[in-house]
């Protein structure tokens, strides 16, 4: 079994670990969520489904808002309010449309998700 590692690093004044996760999983995207004062968002694929993990900078560190499951890729979008907003399908099943989760930052504050959803109610969120 081949484990990975995420490390987020520091450039200056020598290189120092913000951030690290190891996993069995395998990557699959790493893109910013915007591409000035976003965040950083890390896909991989655990089998059948993926892990997405939302990384944010604060204070000189890096924190990990976000990790969930999704049976697909997920959607990053930018608001017209400006916030960023990310919707995974979380528990995708034939009997049920409702498996979508809307998770939502607005100028970099994570500010919780919402579940339940159907994929439409998912991105009425991003208003």
């Amino acid at each position: 079994m081949t484990v990975r590692k995420l490390s987020v690093m520091q450039p200056d004044s020598g290189p120092r670990v913000l951030y690290e996760r190891e996993t069995v999983d395998a990557p699959l995207a790493l893109f910013p969520s915007r591409d000035e004062g976003g965040n950083l968002i890390a896909v991989w694929v655990t089998g059948s489904a993926y892990t997405v993990e939302v990384l944010r900078a604060t204070g000189g560190r890096v924190v990990s808002d976000l990790t969930a499951g999704s049976r697909l890729f997920p959607s990053v979008l930018t608001c017209p309010n400006g916030d960023d907003l990310i919707a995974i399908d979380a528990e995708r099943s034939a009997a049920d449309a409702k498996s979508f989760a809307a998770y939502t930052w607005r100028k970099g504050e994570f500010l919780g998700g919402r579940k339940g959803l159907d994929w439409r109610e998912a991105l009425e969120t991003c208003r």
